[in-house]
């Protein structure tokens, strides 16, 4: 009896793995991912120089994760299994609150900020300095503001993201929208507010 459930057990996961192989190599290679809004990887070129390097190997290992068959579906599994069953707050950094999803984005990088703000002091030295422009600028702040610390995740910290770019920019005059905007006009669904 144990002889044939190992028999047995060995020949479904073998049909598994077959069944998983022939999907993969009959279903015809996606282009995008609706569901990610992004360009799916495909087949690399085999090349003895990108085989040898181990390039090749790492660009199929995301051939064949963006190609897997019933990605999709497996996708929407874990996301259920995760948020559902484990109650996990957030699925790949992106959680739901108050009917939006939103994105994690913590901590302020105040580098990139600073590099943000020398970036368009070059401009402004290049192009506008002399000609007496008046130059203003805003710091138009994400979904977070609104729904991250209110609902128990990690928060920006946003002044410390306008005095960043305040100290950088002293050039030009700093347009406070904090108090002008709102949830309700942002996406539900997307990070970006509607204009």
């Amino acid at each position: 009896m144990k002889k044939i459930r190992n028999i047995l057990t060995l020949a479904f996961s073998g049909l598994f793995l077959a069944g998983f192989l022939l999907a993969a190599i009959l279903t015809p290679d996606r282009t995008d991912s609706l569901s990610e809004r992004r360009k799916l990887a495909q087949r690399p070129a085999l090349r003895a120089s990108a085989v040898a390097d181990g390039t090749y190997m790492t660009a199929f290992e995301k051939y064949t994760l963006d190609q897997f068959p019933l990605r999709d579906s497996f996708r929407a599994l874990k996301a259920f299994f995760s948020g559902d069953i484990l109650r996990q707050l957030d699925n790949n950094g992106v959680y739901a609150a108050g009917g939006h999803l939103a994105k994690l984005d913590y901590p302020v990088n105040t580098d990139l900020v600073r590099h943000a703000a020398e970036r368009f002091s070059a401009v402004y030295e290049t192009y506008f300095a002399g000609v007496g422009a008046n130059v203003y600028y805003s710091v138009v702040p994400d979904k977070n503001y609104f729904l991250a610390e209110q609902n128990g995740y990690p928060a920006m910290d946003y002044e410390l993201l306008t005095d960043t770019m305040r100290a950088g920019m002293t050039f030009a005059e700093y347009i406070d929208l904090f108090d002008t905007l709102s949830l309700d006009m942002y996406y539900r669904t997307d990070t970006h507010w509607r204009q």
